[in-house]
């Protein structure tokens, strides 16, 4: 799924059907069944695919794949199970969530969350807060121009490298088990025998931001950390 903002006024959606197997007549029936619903309701537009239970039990696959151009200012919410996530140029909020596949956002200025199971995250030239989760997947984030107050960054397996060209003000926690953690230039020593923690307050300290993984490594790089 492929989401981006634009100028103009109207929600412009383009969907892309696939259905694979061994018959070709078979595909062919099976691809007329799927079913792109869209549903609008006050100020929200819902557009869902609808494919046929039988496909997966009968040794046939199908996907969809939708192309959205979306006014700058809407906020958006997608989910999918086997596929990545693709949004930018978005002014509103977005709620985006997937098992299968990676979260990659660029040029987003309203509040993020985020979920993946087995995927990564990657966040680019992004100015408002963010909750962003992964099992199985690193989380990449750059922040330009301007930190946000809150940022969370939580992974099971995979390393979390984040950057921020200005200085936040906010609460640092950082901590992993099983890796190592470097904020700014500085090598965080363990604090035990296993794992690795970093706690500073910087600008005010009044925003929270939290970087939390079990198996990998965390890069923190922000001007004047100590």
């Amino acid at each position: 799924i492929s989401i981006s903002g634009y100028d103009g006024e109207t929600v412009v959606i383009d969907a892309e059907l696939s259905v694979t197997g061994k018959k070709k007549d078979v595909c062919e029936d099976l691809m007329s069944e799927i079913k792109i619903k869209i549903d609008e309701s006050g100020k929200v537009i819902s557009i869902e695919a609808d494919t046929p239970k039988k496909i997966g039990k009968r040794g046939y696959n199908c996907s969809v794949s939708f192309t959205i151009k979306v006014p700058t200012r809407f906020s958006v919410a997608t989910e999918s199970v086997n596929g990545g996530l693709n949004l930018e140029n978005i002014q509103g909020a977005v709620d985006a969530e997937t098992v299968n596949g990676g979260v990659n956002l660029e040029n987003v200025w309203g509040k993020m969350h985020l979920e993946t199971v087995n995927g990564g995250i990657d966040l680019e030239n992004i100015y408002a807060d963010v909750e962003a989760e992964t099992v199985n997947g690193a989380i990449n984030a750059e922040f330009k121009d301007s930190a946000p107050e809150n940022v969370s960054f939580e992974v099971v397996n995979g390393k979390i490298d984040t950057s921020f060209e200005t200085t936040p003000n906010a609460t640092i926690r950082a901590e992993t088990v099983n890796g190592s953690l470097r904020v700014g230039g500085q090598k965080i020593k363990k604090t035990g025998l296993i794992g690795r923690s970093y706690r500073a307050e910087m600008g005010n300290g009044k925003g929270d931001y939290r970087f939390e993984t079990v198996n990998g490594s965390i890069r923190i790089d922000v001007p004047d950390a100590d």
